[in-house]
Order: structure tokens, then sequence, then C-alpha cells
């Protein structure tokens, strides 16, 4: 075994032994074990070697803050603690981790990460090979780390949509295995029922991962960020505007694969929930009341879409819960053309009746 390994073994040793210390809540135990003495510069702060205590401190500080900050903050007034905080600081700089500003001496600010500069000259414009229901794939092209939305009003099919998508791409070569589908309501026996409700494809035939999932997406996501995730649905009961916050992590977590999401719509509105903030990330975002989609983005169009589809609806049906019916193609909306089409408008919720229900 070499030196340099026995180093990191008893490392390893010295690092479980404080930690089941801590663990135990007895911090003076680890003191001790460490050697800590009054204003050595070693001392520790819950459990933590101050200068780690200190880079995470001014990891989570916005904006400029200065060496009285610290001394402030961390009840620092020896001359000797406040030599090791110089130091500290210094070493930090040097790093590269902060920067002196402005003119007063003491000052600093924090630098961000460096970026990862773009080899765009050399990237791949290839678009992904996926399957699209609604005929969506007439007009929106995807590329790798594109997010697509499709926001449901309530039994408006949104589910089947995103099932039919994991159908008619888990046979695909390149997707083979690499489909992920998340549902947040739904446990395995209710899945299965929804899937042995296609009655055109075996139940044996069906090739995809499925997990029972609330929150926290970008976790999994981050295992395969090349893969395909469908996620059935995010769902956001108040603080919609977080609903952004959520997308921005699922679409950092996102490699060359693709996203497509669910996300729950009231009746009448044109965004699902969140509004203008679910809808800065997604190149696509489609939106569904029971009977007709719209198409409310669509960044990456197809070579033959000569115009903007933004706004143009497409009448659909869903038989047995499963098998979608599109009624047309995607067209500019007419007057009245809903309401003509889907029945009397009731006024409540934006809702609509339907006639023959068991055709949606």
């Amino acid at each position: 075994m070499s030196d340099k390994r026995k180093d990191v073994l008893l490392l390893q040793e010295h690092l479980e032994l404080c930690q089941d210390m801590l663990d135990k809540g007895d911090v003076e135990g680890v003191k001790s074990y460490l050697g800590y003495k009054p204003g050595n510069e070693k001392y520790l702060i819950d459990g933590m070697p101050f200068a780690r205590r200190l880079t995470l401190w001014i990891q989570a500080t916005d904006g400029v803050f200065s060496l009285d900050d610290i001394h402030k903050t961390f009840g620092i007034n020896t001359t000797r603690s406040k030599n090791n905080v110089s130091k500290i600081v210094e070493r930090l700089k040097a790093d590269e981790k902060i920067k002196r500003v402005g003119s007063k001496m003491g000052t600093y600010i924090k630098i961000g990460e460096a970026l990862e500069e773009m080899d765009w000259k050399n990237a791949d414009t290839i678009p992904l090979k996926l399957n699209f229901p609604l005929h969506i794939g007439d007009f929106y092209q995807p590329y790798p780390k594109n997010m697509g939305v499709i926001a449901g009003a309530k039994d408006s099919g949104k589910t089947a949509v995103l099932i039919d998508f994991v159908k008619l791409n888990q046979d695909l070569p390149e997707w083979k295995n690499r489909i992920h589908f998340y549902t947040n309501e739904m446990g395995k026996e209710e899945l299965k029922v929804r899937i042995l409700k296609h009655d055109d494809l075996p139940i044996e035939k069906w090739n995809f991962h499925a997990y029972e999932c609330t929150s926290n997406y970008e976790d999994h996501i981050a295992r395969y960020p090349d893969d395909i995730h469908v996620i059935d649905y995010i769902e956001v009961n108040d603080t919609f505007y977080l609903i952004g916050e959520y997308l921005k992590r699922i679409h950092e977590a996102l490699g060359k694969g693709f996203v497509l999401l669910g996300l729950q719509k009231d009746w009448g509105a044109p965004l699902g929930r969140g509004a203008a903030f679910s809808i800065q990330r997604p190149r696509l975002y489609i939106t569904l009341e029971r009977g007709y989609a719209r198409v409310a983005s669509a960044k990456n169009r197809t070579p033959d879409c000569t115009r903007s589809p933004v706004g143009d609806i497409l009448f659909y049906g869903i038989i047995d819960g499963w098998k979608i019916v599109c009624k047309d193609l995607w067209h500019p909306e007419m007057p009245y053309e809903i309401d003509n089409y889907l029945g009397e408008k009731k006024g409540v919720h934006g809702g609509y009746g339907y006639g023959n229900k068991e055709s949606y």
C-alpha cells in the first residue's frame, strides 16, 4: 500500500471519529481530539473549523462585506484572531474566491463560479429524434437540453398525452430503456391499469422506468441527464412563483436529454400554474382544456413550419381514457370556433358543455 493511500485511510478514520462525536453532540470531545486551544486559528464554530465556517459564510453573503462585518458576526475581538481572519481572507483572495472593492481597505465581494465557455462552433445542430402526440411534431423539433410543458385543466387528458409520448418513443433505438416517467398521484397499481387500457400494445412491450415522486425531480434527472424524462405532474398549490425555480433546477440538471412535464391549469387560464414563471424555460408549451389544445410557445420550429404557430388550436378527443383522436390539424383560431365546436359555454370557471362525453 502506498504512503498516499495510507494517509487517505488515516484521515478517513479521523473524520469518521470526529463525525461520530458530532452526531452525539460531543463538540467538546472534538475540540479536545483536534487539540483546540482558545485563540488557535483552527478553533471550531458549531463543530466546524473556523476557516471552513467563514468560507461558507462568505459564499452565502450577497453584496459587499468587510473585515469588520466578519469580526462582528463571529464575535472576534482579539488581535490574534483578527490576524487569523485576515490570513484566511487573503487566501480566499489569492484563490480568486473574493476580490477587493471600493477605496476602503478590508472591503470585499465574492466572485461567482467561472463559467464554462461554449464550444458553439463545433456544436451538433441535429435535433433529437422524438415523436409527439397531438401532431406537435408538425411544427416543433426538440434539441438537447430542451424542456416542454403540457399544461392541462382538470380532466383535459394531460396524463393521457404524457403516457402517449412515452409510448411513441420507447421503441426508438436511441431511447430504448432510457425513458423515465414520474407520477405524483398514481401508485403502481393505478399506473398499470392506465397502461392496460392501451389495447393496441401488450403490457410486456412497454419499456420505461416509473417512479412515484412529488419533489426534487432534478436529483434523479441529474443521474440520467442525457435521457428522456416525463413528469406527471409538478404540483403547485399556492406559491406559484416558485414554479420558475423548480423548472430552473430541472433544466440545470438536464444534459443532452429532454424533459416533458405536466402542469395543472385553471379553466380559462392562458397558462398553467405559475403563469409567466412557468413559460420562461420551456421551448415548447401546450395548454389543454377538455376538447382543444393551444400552442402557447414553440421556440424550435421544423423547417416546414413557415409561420409562428403560437396561438394555433387543435381539437381532440380521448376515447376510453387513453386513445387520442385529433379532429383536425393545428390552425389559427377563428371567431367563436371553440364555442361552436364544444357547445354552450357555462361561464362559471371557463368550462364547457361537451355533448358526447364518451369521446373525451
